[in-house]
């Protein structure tokens, strides 16, 4: 049986998770655009074991209080993380109060309180800013609209496993004034459409590791119907004629001793998920004991997949973080690092 955390163990967690990634460059600010909505591609909801913290700060609106013209807009996209890849978001808003210096931070999961955390008494909200969702295990996306559409605003998550004590963040990102299906945030924050990088993919024996995937797409805000493809490649049949219509090409993965294991597996993704090495990869080589033992690498390619005639190409810019956890080396230890593009005329894109 699990004891539910106390309020004041929560704080300190927190408190030192921020400290801590602030000393080690992972968590910094991050600038919006003209219409200042932040984008928070990815939270899980867990509580007791685990939850997300949202922090937000406007350094430079000074709003009126009483004008909800004023207010920022909390708006979610969320489904449960053992749902197919392929379904649906639920979506739920929320409104809070914002001023100059502002600083708000709060549980998605509720956890410890829907309202600002951290003895905050200027950032009220009427109905909660976390969900307080009954329904448990559950994973989205969040935007935060500043509806007065003035001044920047800045953004950081903070993902903590309270079971295990693992702890990642990462920087919101901005979603333009033009925010649309093809292009979506920055090149260099996403993986574009009809690009790869290539990722390690740790042995099974000493890691767990999935990707969690949020596709981009036009008004975000109020549909999270957008969808994109992944797909592991190798290097043979990869050009660029890539994000054009036509055949996917063959899938596959390297073992450490540059051996091509070949499968063909492309799942896609609406709104958010989750995908483990079951969904990119097949059977027979999670199988092999070698690759338990050893692990390899591939090109993870955000693909159009129009195979189907009745079915929409999948073309989406995806925000992809490729995360790790593992206990074997000690502690437990949990790790997640952005998944950006890489183009083969231009390394450095």
């Amino acid at each position: 049986m699990i004891t539910r955390p106390r309020a004041s163990w929560l704080t300190r967690l927190v408190s030192l998770g921020l400290v801590g990634l602030m000393l080690t460059g992972v968590i910094g600010v991050g600038a919006a655009s003209a219409d200042h909505m932040l984008l928070y591609p990815f939270w899980i909801s867990n509580a007791p074991n685990v939850t997300t913290f949202i922090s937000y700060m406007n350094p430079f609106f000074n709003g009126d209080p009483g004008d909800p013209a004023d207010f920022l807009h909390y708006q979610y996209f969320f489904k449960l993380a053992s749902a197919s890849e392929s379904a649906n978001c639920e979506a739920y808003s929320t409104f809070g109060r914002t001023s100059e210096n502002d600083v708000v931070t709060f549980d998605v999961a509720g956890l410890v309180s829907t309202e600002p955390l951290l003895f905050d008494t200027t950032s009220a909200s009427a109905g909660g800013l976390g969900l307080s969702m009954t329904i448990k295990n559950t994973i989205g996306y969040l935007l935060i609209i500043n509806r007065s559409g003035e001044g920047p605003t800045y953004g950081e998550a903070l993902i903590a496993d309270i079971a295990n004590g693992g702890i990642w963040g990462y920087l919101a990102d901005s979603i333009p004034e033009d925010d649309d299906a093809a292009n979506g945030l920055r090149d260099s924050h996403v993986l574009a459409t009809g690009t790869r990088r290539p990722v390690q993919l740790l042995p099974t024996n000493a890691a767990t590791t999935d990707f969690l995937v949020t596709p981009l797409g036009t008004d975000m805000a109020v549909n999270s119907s957008s969808r994109t493809a992944l797909q592991m490649q190798q290097t043979a049949g990869f050009g660029p004629d890539f994000a054009v219509p036509g055949p996917v090409p063959p899938g596959g993965v390297y073992d450490r001793n540059e051996n091509p294991l070949d499968f063909q597996r492309r799942p896609n993704v609406r709104c958010v998920a989750i995908l483990t090495y079951s969904d990119l990869i097949s059977s027979s080589v999670l199988a092999n004991p070698v690759w338990a033992r050893q692990g390899g690498w591939a090109w993870l390619a955000n693909v159009v997949l129009n195979d189907d005639p009745e079915s929409p190409a999948f073309d989406r810019n995806a925000v992809v973080f490729k995360r790790t956890r593992s206990s074997v080396f000690g502690s437990f230890a949990v790790d997640a690092q952005r998944v950006i593009r890489w183009s083969e005329s231009n390394p450095l894109q």
